[in-house]
């Protein structure tokens, strides 16, 4: 967690014991030989004799103050002044209306290791205001800065400006669509380079926390995601009300690995991304901040910004003409404003960089401080990003130990910086806004003074771009070596400023940047030398750098096509290191730079690949020359499957685990499609008769089955919502590709060689037969009852062949084998009944083979369903079991985040009997609102269970039935259920103890959940008077004086017949 590029400094309260100094002296010892630069040491005690001269000799502490510590230390608890008020409470909205959470000081300083939390109450409170810090933040604001929370609590965002349009269609967006119907959410804010994307974000929550828990993700902290996403995982669990959280987009992939794991929570996301150009396709939820003012912004600006001018007219005049500018159509940004406030003249940004810059035309060298703010222009214009003060010091002549502050700064550097000072960003600067950043490029680059009014560099700053990068990385390079130490603050500025690219991933977006702003802006020509002179030095100069070596070799791929030595070479220094970092015992798991690598390494023999294809469709070749090609295009293949593979591996749940996914899908239908094209077949048969190459055979029909299998693990980790249309043409170019290629009947297949692959290669064939032009086909589209019976021999045949020791099946052929036997065998066109108990033996050999979320999650309903059916009598060690795996692995170990859309019903609790009880997810999805199934076909095909409401039921989403399972006294069974979301609102303690009726569902997050919740009514029995429990769907009920009891409240009895007709459909 220790970042080095500050000198620390060490305080050691020396102890008066030998033993416990000798352990001090070690400690020291330790961290002048690990940190580089030597931290500064203060010694304060009076240590033994023999302990003086080490202490001397091996620690040389900078100061020593020889008194007893009680001396020391008593006189430090009585001169610090007053104690804070210790009794401070963190308070929140939460769903019950108390305002009281758990929060202590331990946890809120754990919380704040990640994110700062927008407490109700001001969590840095002091007794006396300090109005100098006030005065100075709005200097800072006004010249560029970025308002503290702080200075929320104490002044409020209205004191230091007006709010932009967006504000309020933004906070209204996220209150009224998520907020208020406890519904997840995603709103992405683009903006503009200086647009005040952060500050927008701020006020947006600041709006907000009085409603709901509101928290900004600290760009600033080395908390890991999976950390991130606990603590506001923990935060939900405190408050039960949804989480508005602020995300900075400087790091996409920190943040994707944060959304994935929070599924199981509410949680409204606003994220942040930066663009160069305006975004012109906007989905829903989606905004764009432009970096200069509307007219209606400008009006209400002004008045706030002439009363900053008290006595000043001519500075009022000034505020006075700009808003008059932007009434005309000129366009001004809010910075333009807050200088006028700042300077005592304000002539332009152009001007006003010019006259403290002094750029020498005739001189062809920078002086010290215009290197200094080149370095943070370049780092703020194209990464957004600050850096260490600390940094700086060589480089304007003090030594590498001097502790280098912001304050030693001249004048001229501070003029055109902000000092960042939050958390673990400690002693940083930065250039105060992105326009000065850019003028300050132009002018030291081109040595003249400019006009540009663009978001870009000059043509003349960019043709001198390359040379001053150069330098840069240079003295990069020197710090680095000085330090001696790898340093997290040295590897953020080179990926945001020189690998981070922006860009959407689908069609409503920008287009992606082939590389960073950075790289594009140095002007090259094939081929490209000036550009891959910049990586390469990138690389070299921070070799452990694994992702840069992997980033150089993508650089040559696309820039220099034919180098596949040279670019081979890169990409194996970064896997050696990969591998190197994953060698090591302390090797973190949440490290996913290898995945990366490994993608761009597949990356790079598709491309290959597609060469070679177009060299081959080109030629007039024989078939023996055909064959060689084809030869040399699987070896290519076998490097790239295995890349993406490994990409798989290495990456996080999600979209990262789909990126591998995709591009062994690419490799696989490039090769597929110059096949069928060359030899012109229409079947797998066509092919063995036109084709005697096994190999060739071998790799269509593998294609076959694993392409399927690939986009369905893509279906299976990844949100729909977040599936692009690229991915559809691909599953469009695989049924255009594949539909027809396996005969589908039994006697076409009696000359297929029987094996596990052709099996799955011919069970492929089948969905194929049922799919449509971009939607893949499934088992369940199957509608032939020969169809369906076919495939269920072919999939238990390949059971047995599992079951057999000696060969090894890939765990996603697996899993999709016994996914599709469960599909299979309950089948409307399924005639064979098969037992829950004879299903059970199946899925157990599966887990134990395996052990795959999705064998731990079909274990878990059967268990569950043999347990508590109404229809079977209760096993309670069944019961048991059962229990224990929704406790181990859905509760603790969280399976369901392997899952897409873990929440919502895979499998739902039916009547029929056998395995025919347990009913498919995706039968009323579509009828579904809320947690209420609007299908009175549900109602008498699913098995209505009873519980009771369990105390004390007062938060809208979390509430829990008490499971009523006749025969069961020992297990305890807890249903969740959402009171806000039930057809009668059953929110509130007054709801506690009440009985009622609901449908099961099976969730890979919940284990299960209870839909369909209403009340459960009573009916008189005429004969005794007694109140009888009826559910809504029984007509009548035995009382306990043995008299037939009528429901005096039946379910509406005429539709049974269409319920009837929808369950044979």
């Amino acid at each position: 967690m220790l970042d080095t590029v500050s000198v620390l400094t060490v305080v050691a309260c020396w102890p008066e014991d030998r033993a416990t100094g000798l352990k001090f002296q070690k400690i020291i010892s330790a961290l002048n030989e690990s940190i580089a630069p030597a931290p500064k040491v203060v010694v304060i005690g009076i240590p033994p004799a023999e302990h003086q001269s080490l202490i001397d000799e091996m620690i040389s502490p900078n100061y020593h103050l020889k008194e007893k510590l009680d001396h020391v230390f008593h006189d430090l608890s009585t001169n610090l002044g007053p104690q804070q008020d210790n009794s401070l409470t963190y308070r929140l909205p939460t769903d019950d209306g108390t305002t009281v959470t758990r929060i202590n000081d331990t946890s809120a300083a754990s919380f704040r290791e990640s994110m700062q939390i927008l407490y109700l109450d001001n969590p840095s409170q002091s007794s006396s205001s300090d109005m100098s810090a006030s005065e100075e933040e709005e200097r800072l604001f006004f010249k560029g800065g970025t308002l503290s929370w702080q200075s929320y609590y104490t002044d409020g965002p209205e004191h230091f400006y007006v709010a932009r349009d967006l504000l309020p269609t933004i906070v209204n967006d996220i209150k009224c669509n998520f907020i208020d119907t406890l519904n997840q959410g995603f709103v992405k804010i683009f903006h503009a380079p200086g647009a005040g994307g952060t500050t927008i974000g701020q006020n947006i929550l600041w709006n907000l926390h009085e409603i709901t828990p509101c928290v900004q993700i600290r760009t600033d902290s080395l908390a890991k995601p999976q950390q991130i996403a606990e603590n506001i995982s923990v935060l939900y669990k405190e408050t039960h009300s949804p989480i508005v959280v602020l995300f900075d987009g400087s790091d996409k992939n920190k943040f994707e690995q944060i959304q994935q794991q929070l599924h199981h929570v509410i949680v409204v996301f606003i994220y942040l991304e930066r663009v160069s150009e305006t975004k012109i396709n906007l989905d829903k939820h989606e905004y764009f901040l432009k970096g200069t003012l509307s007219k209606g912004e400008a009006r209400r600006m002004g008045p706030k910004f002439i009363r900053c001018c008290h006595d000043n007219v001519k500075k009022k005049d000034q505020i006075q003409k700009l808003v008059d500018g932007v009434e005309k159509g000129v366009n001004h940004h809010l910075v333009e404003f807050g200088l006028v406030i700042h300077l005592q003249e304000f002539k332009g940004v152009a001007k006003y960089v010019a006259e403290y810059l002094k750029v020498d035309i005739k001189s062809k060298e920078l002086n010290k401080n215009q290197r200094v703010l080149g370095y943070l222009s370049l780092v703020k214009f194209y990464g957004q990003g600050t850096m260490p003060c600390q940094m700086f010091g060589t480089l304007l002549g003090r030594s590498a130990d001097y502790k280098f502050t912001y304050d030693k700064f001249p004048a001229s550097i501070k003029e055109f910086t902000v000092p960042v000072e939050s958390g673990f960003v400690q002693n940083s600067v930065r250039i105060c806004h992105f326009l000065i950043a850019r003028e300050i490029l132009d002018q030291i680059l081109s040595r003249v003074l400019t006009c540009n009014q663009g978001l870009n560099l000059s043509p003349l700053a960019k043709n001198h771009l390359q040379p001053f990068v150069l330098e840069f990385i240079k003295d990069l390079k020197t710090r680095q070596d000085q330090t001696g130490q790898k340093s997290k603050t040295m590897l953020d500025i080179i990926i945001q400023t020189f690998i981070y690219r922006e860009g959407g991933a689908d069609d409503t977006q920008l287009k992606k940047r082939q590389f960073s702003r950075l790289i594009e802006s140095i002007p090259s020509e094939q081929p490209f030398t000036e550009r891959l002179r910049v990586m390469e030095t990138l690389a070299e100069s921070f070799p452990f750098i694994s992702s840069l070596w992997a980033h150089l070799g993508r650089a040559y791929s696309l820039l220099c096509p034919t180098q596949h030595e040279k670019t081979e070479t890169f990409f194996q220094e970064a896997i050696k290191g990969c591998q190197a970092k994953e060698s090591h015992t302390d090797s973190e798991n949440d490290d996913f730079v290898p995945s990366f690598v490994y993608h761009m390494y597949g990356m790079f023999y598709l491309q290959r690949i597609k060469a070679e294809i177009a060299k081959c469709r080109k030629q007039d070749n024989s078939e023996m020359q055909f064959q060689d090609a084809v030869r040399n295009m699987f070896i290519l293949a076998n490097t790239a499957c295995k890349a993406f593979s490994d990409c798989r591996k290495f990456g996080y749940a999600g979209c990262q685990e789909s990126f591998g996914c995709i591009g062994e899908i690419n490799v696989r239908l490039c090769i597929c499609d110059l096949l069928k094209s060359h030899y012109h077949f229409d079947t797998i048969q066509a092919l063995r008769e036109k084709s005697r190459n096994a190999n060739i055979i071998l790799f269509v029909e593998e294609s076959l089955s694993n392409i399927q299998h690939l986009f369905m693990k893509c279906f299976n980790t990844v949100d729909q919502s977040h599936i692009d249309k690229q991915f559809y043409r691909k599953v469009t170019n695989y049924n255009m590709l594949f539909k027809g290629m396996i005969q589908t009947n039994y006697l076409a297949t009696l000359s297929v060689p029987d094996t596990f692959h052709t099996r799955c290669a011919t069970i492929v064939g089948m969905k194929l037969k049922y799919g449509e032009v971009n939607r893949l086909g499934t088992i369940n589209d199957i509608k032939d009852e020969r169809d369906i019976k076919f495939i269920i021999t072919m999939l238990e045949k390949n059971i047995d062949d599992i079951r057999q020791p000696g060969e090894q099946y890939s765990n996603m052929d697996v899993d999709f084998v016994f996914i599709d036997w469960i599909q299979a065998i309950r089948h409307p066109q399924q005639k064979t009944s098969y037992s829950l108990e004879d299903v059970l033996t199946n899925v157990r050999f599966w887990h134990k083979n395996i052990c795959s979320p999705y064998s731990i999650f079909y274990l878990f309903v059967l268990l569950c369903t043999l347990s508590i059916h109404s229809r079977r009598s209760c096993d309670v060690n069944i019961l048991k079991e059962a229990m224990a795996i929704k406790r181990a692995e859905m509760e603790m170990k969280q399976i369901g985040k392997q899952f897409s859309n873990q929440g919502k019903p895979r499998e739902w609790l039916g009547k029929e009997s056998g395995i025919r009880c347990i009913e498919r997810g995706s039968t009323y999805q579509n009828y579904i609102k809320g947690k209420v199934i609007n299908d009175e076909a549900a109602s008498y095909t699913l098995v209505v269970l009873t519980g009771t409401i369990q105390p004390p039921n007062t938060y809208r989403q979390h509430g829990s039935l008490k499971l009523y399972v006749e025969g069961n006294t020992d297990v305890q069974v807890k249903v969740p259920f959402c009171p806000f979301k039930t057809g009668e609102n059953l929110v509130g303690s007054k709801y506690a103890g009440f009985r009622v009726e609901f449908v099961l569902a099976f969730t890979a997050q919940l284990g299960f959940e209870a839909y369909n919740v209403k009340l459960l009514k009573k009916s008189t029995c005429k004969s005794c008077g007694a109140q009888v429990e009826i559910v809504s769907v029984e007509r009548h009920k035995v009382c306990r004086c043995k008299e037939m009891v009528e429901n005096e409240f039946p379910y509406n009895t005429a539709n049974k017949p269409k319920a009837e007709e929808h369950q044979n459909k």
